[in-house]
């Protein structure tokens, strides 16, 4: 019997550090790529952190569990440190609340960074106002399960909400959320034409968002275990264990994106490789002749010996003619260029194409 609550106190504590790890490595690049690369870092990257903070702030309450008898049967733990772990056990609530709530504005807000259609960003505004209106919820039911709060872990008397209701009732609401926030940009992505590595991608980022559930309706399962048992101690490292993997698992999910810049910078050749031999779109002011050995060239000092550009249209993309009134007008210049390469170890720096009139 040691053995096994060894193992299973051990396993807690070994998942929830690498799932903890994994979030940490995919937030920093995120983080970095939009303040550092990009700067133009925003609300949903402060949401994101706060997630972080509050799944890392778990992770350190499940040795605190694990320290005063989680993982052991109940039995064997000491009055004193029961009441202790039920201590941490609702915190941990509360913290896991804080994560998962975040983590999906984050997601809603990084939404809004590129939805352009009204009906699209209507729905994205009305769904981060259910989702935080359901996290108000649920933090407060899970701060207030037992009047005086005290009374959750048996220091003092008091009245407490009905434990099983409850605690189904918020999972619900976290599978709910999950499932509309997965959905909510399917149909806009579906009709993206995307290289296929891109669509691999994009299929991975929702392959997560699809665990994220997954995973959710596990922590349900072992919730319904822990609340319908008299082994408390025992029964509760799973879904201290599922807690963390989910809120990591909405980090990984929601950092993913915005982790391109980083690992443009850190390895420049994978993603301009995907774009080496795709044939341009086509212009509203004329077809882009795509040239069959073009290459994208990123990092390596080149001297040109000779460009040909298949871009005939003049700087100017449209006239301003008598009577007429253009307004927030965007264009966005795409130029294929023939490159031939001249080896020149002396070359010192990259050469930089920019579009005609570019700044």
């Amino acid at each position: 019997m040691s053995s096994d609550t060894g193992s299973r106190a051990m396993m807690v504590q070994v998942v929830s550090c690498i799932w903890l790890a994994m979030a940490t490595i995919c937030i920093a690049a995120r983080l970095f790529g939009r303040f550092v690369l990009l700067k133009n870092g925003g609300l949903d990257d402060a949401a994101v952190t706060i997630s972080w903070a509050a799944c890392m702030v778990n992770v350190i309450l499940v040795f605190f569990e694990v320290d005063h008898g989680m993982g052991k049967q109940i039995i064997e733990v000491a009055p004193d440190d029961l009441m202790k772990n039920l201590k941490f056990l609702w915190l941990a609530a509360i913290f896991y609340v804080i994560s998962l709530t975040f983590v999906k504005v984050s997601i809603i807000l990084q939404y809004l960074r590129f939805f352009v259609g009204q009906r699209i960003r209507l729905l994205a505004w009305l769904l981060l106002a259910f989702v935080i209106m359901c996290g108000i919820q649920v933090f407060f039911t899970s701060v207030f399960t037992c009047t005086p709060v005290s009374a959750f872990w048996g220091e003092t008397e008091g009245r407490c909400i009905n434990q099983v209701v409850i605690q189904f009732f918020n999972a619900g609401i976290n599978i709910l959320t999950d499932l509309l926030v997965l959905a909510l940009p399917v149909k806009v992505v579906w009709g993206l034409q995307l290289p296929r590595r891109q669509k691999i991608g994009l299929m991975f980022v929702f392959g997560l968002g699809g665990f994220v559930c997954l995973v959710s309706v596990l922590r349900l399962h072992a919730l319904h275990v822990m609340t319908t048992s008299s082994n408390l101690t025992w029964d509760s490292a799973p879904v201290v264990t599922w807690s963390i993997v989910e809120g990591a698992t909405g980090i990984i999910c929601a950092s993913l994106p915005a982790m391109r810049p980083f690992v443009s910078r850190l390895f420049p050749r994978l993603l301009s490789s995907t774009y080496a031999h795709q044939q341009p779109p086509i212009s509203s002011h004329g077809r882009f002749r795509s040239i069959q050995d073009s290459k994208v060239y990123s990092g390596k000092p080149i001297q040109l010996t000779s460009i040909e550009s298949s871009n005939k249209t003049s700087d100017r993309v449209c006239d301003k003619g008598p009577g007429k009134n253009f307004k927030d007008v965007y264009v966005t210049t795409m130029t294929t260029q023939d490159v031939e390469c001249v080896e020149d170890s002396a070359s010192a720096r990259d050469l930089i194409f920019k579009p005609p009139g570019g700044k």
